[in-house]
Order: structure tokens, then C-alpha cells, then sequence
């Protein structure tokens, strides 16, 4: 709130979606393209399923429900596919007093049984059934879903879902740090791509209402971080065209003080590009924002290129009419900053094309072309 003016003042950085607060509702839309193409970006990005929604069955609010109902739609179209595949089991531990011998007899528990003269055994055994943590992510995720979702048939394809396991399943509060309990292997692999939307949706909600009262009131919003997306969206357009030369950051983890512990600045790059015996050729980083980087941005850069040994790094910033190739030449430190643009429709078309027979030489092409990296072309 402006202590001047009382009126509110909201910041978008760098997401977009919407929000419906109690008294209105904020939508905020892409800066570098249109919105159907940041969902065409987010389909690749994301392994979405566009051809299962099709226009003609959508019933929007505004422009950016597009967003969220189509993550929403391919999202209900996994989870209607391991339903058919069959949801995982595991076997829990359950303790009762049952009239037949089963598993484990518990001894203390069964003497105190027949000293109050009651006829069962005390037993723990061992219950195969879906109370699991992986399909406590999906329960929860579909609930969600379907508070943020404005579309009717959405909404009973939902409801459709929860009748058959909602009795089954335990409804727990999911954060991101229970994706990282989860030991994917041959019986619940079939899960990982599903927990991805899971995991991006989770991210992508959450804002609280300040019209009402205690912070555990939430509205109804669905944004996306595009710095994340922009990023995940350059990486694969190289990894693509570059098989097995690729890296992407793995780590958020920056300075941090010994005094309050509070993280600081990354000081790993966003992506890493190694040539055929693995060594290191050329630094990546991300910027999702407008023309060109900022005298931090500067010195991050110039920080990744000394850690690293490099004489150049590469800043990639989406495409604007007012983008300008530049490079900075760090003082007494041998290093050359090269700030590039990517032209996020071309890439798209590049993509989508269905003439292109080889698709990776094209992407490749097109990056060469677009970013001048002729030190891969060899």
C-alpha cells in the first residue's frame, strides 16, 4: 500500500497468470509474447498435452485462464492414465486387536488383552494399500485444481477422480519438500512426470488475501515464475541440440552469513556447455527481462567467468524490439560479456514445424544463427 496515496500498489516481476482476490481479480500477461505462445513455450518446457484440449471446449474468464486450464487439462489427462495403468500400493504397518492371529503378536498389548478378559489377539502386520505418499501428492493436487479452475467440465472431470479414492487415500497438506522423499524406481516410475505437474502447479499457486482476515486465507490464483520457465526453455533448446554436452544448474546455493544464515546470491550459472571429452566451452545464464542486463547482472556474470576459468560468459535475454547484441569487456580480468537475444516466436516455430525432417540440426542452426555460438559449430 502507497502511505501516501493508501492505494495499492501490486508488482508482477517476473510471472504471470491471475489472481481473484475478494474484491477483484489481477491478471498479468507475458511481456515477450503473446499468450498462446508462452503456452506453446510451457508445453515443451513441461511435456504438456495440447491436442487434449481443444479450443473449441474452453470456456475462459479472461487471457490468462488459458494458462492454468490447459496445465490443468493435461494434468486430469495423466491422472485419468494412471488410474487405467493402476495406482501404486505400499504396505503400511497397522497395530489393532483383531479376532484371528495375523502378522506380529504384540506381547505387551496381548497380555493386558487377556487380563481384561478380551477374546482378540494384539497383533501388527504389515497392509498393502494406496496411503502412500505418492498418491497423497495427486489427491492433494487435485483438490487444488479444482479450486482454481473455472471450468465446468474440469471441475466434474475432477470430482469424477476424487469419488473413487478420496476414502482411501489420507488428505495431507503437500509441500515441495515431500517431493524430495520419493525414490522413483520400477514400481512408481510411471509417476514421475505426473509429480512434475504436481510440483510446478503447487509452485505456481498461493498468494494470500489481504482483504482478509489471518494469513492462512489464500485466493484463488494461478501464476508462473517465467524466469524458471525462460530458463528450463533455453536449456532444452541446447541439450536438444547438443546431446549429453549440457548442464543445467542443480544448485540454488549462494553466500550465506554465519551470523543470520540468510542465502544471498546464486554463484552457479544457469547453464554449462562441455565439448565432446567434457570440458568446459561456453557459460549460459538466463535473464527473463526487458533489453538488456544490469551492472549486477555484470558483475554475477563476470563472477561465474572467473570461478570458472572463462574468458567469455553469455547472457540470453528473450527477443524485443528494442534488443541490442552487446558485449562487455570486464576490466583487468581478461573477460568479455556477451549479452544475446532469443526470438521466442522463431524458436517456437523452429520446434513446431512439422516440414523440418531433422529437428535438432534445426535447432541447432537456429541458435548458432540467432546467438553467434561459432565456437560450437565445429
Amino acid at each position: 500500500e502507497n502511505p501516501f496515496t493508501k492505494k495499492l500498489i501490486l508488482k508482477a516481476h517476473r510471472s504471470i497468470g491471475i489472481a481473484q482476490f475478494t474484491n477483484f481479480t489481477v491478471e498479468i500477461g507475458p511481456k515477450f509474447a503473446e499468450i498462446d505462445q508462452i503456452v506453446e513455450l510451457i508445453e515443451y518446457v513441461n511435456d504438456l498435452d495440447l491436442e487434449i484440449f481443444p479450443e473449441s471446449e474452453t470456456e475462459f474468464q479472461g487471457k490468462s485462464d488459458i494458462l492454468s486450464e490447459i496445465i490443468i487439462a493435461s494434468f486430469l489427462n495423466k491422472v485419468q492414465v494412471l488410474f487405467h495403468q493402476g495406482m501404486v500400493k505400499s504396505y503400511n504397518i497397522q497395530k489393532e486387536n483383531i479376532p484371528a492371529l495375523r502378522g506380529k503378536l504384540l506381547l505387551s498389548q496381548q497380555l493386558q488383552n487377556d487380563f481384561r478378559g478380551k477374546l482378540q489377539f494384539a497383533c501388527e502386520y504389515d497392509e498393502l494399500e494406496y496411503n502412500n505418499l505418492e498418491n497423497q501428492i495427486i489427491l492433494y493436487c487435485l483438490k487444488l485444481c479444482s479450486n482454481i479452475t473455472r471450468n465446468p467440465s474440469h471441475k466434474q472431470q475432477i470430482n469424477q477422480l476424487l469419488q473413487p479414492i478420496s476414502d482411501l487415500i489420507d488428505d495431507k497438506q503437500i509441500t515441495k519438500d515431500d517431493f524430495n522423499k520419493i525414490n522413483y524406481n520400477q514400481m512408481n516410475h510411471h509417476y514421475k512426470k505426473i509429480h512434475d505437474d504436481c510440483k510446478f502447479i503447487i509452485d505456481s499457486i498461493k498468494i494470500s488475501d489481504f482483504f482478509e482476515e489471518g494469513s492462512e486465507k489464500f485466493t484463488n490464483s494461478f501464476f508462473v515464475n517465467m524466469d524458471n520457465i525462460f530458463e528450463k526453455f533455453v536449456f532444452m533448446l541446447f541439450d536438444e541440440s547438443y546431446p549429453n554436452r549440457c548442464e543445467q544448474k542443480t544448485s540454488s546455493e549462494g553466500f550465506r552469513s554465519e551470523i543470520n544464515k540468510k542465502e544471498t546470491r546464486d554463484i552457479e550459472p544457469d547453464i554449462l556447455i562441455n565439448d565432446d571429452d567434457e570440458k568446459l566451452q561456453l557459460i549460459l545464464d538466463t535473464k527473463y527481462k526487458d533489453d538488456t542486463i544490469s551492472r549486477d547482472d555484470r558483475y554475477q556474470l563476470s563472477m561465474y567467468a572467473a570461478i570458472k576459468q572463462k574468458n567469455d560468459v553469455y547472457a540470453i535475454l528473450p527477443e524485443t524490439t528494442s534488443s541490442k547484441i552487446e558485449d562487455w569487456k570486464v576490466k583487468n580480468m581478461n573477460i568479455t560479456i556477451h549479452v544475446r537475444y532469443i526470438n521466442i516466436d522463431e524458436a517456437l516455430k523452429v520446434i513446431n514445424s512439422p516440414e523440418i525432417e531433422d529437428r535438432s540440426k534445426s535447432i541447432r542452426n537456429f541458435l548458432e544463427d540467432t546467438i553467434l555460438f561459432e565456437k560450437l559449430s565445429n
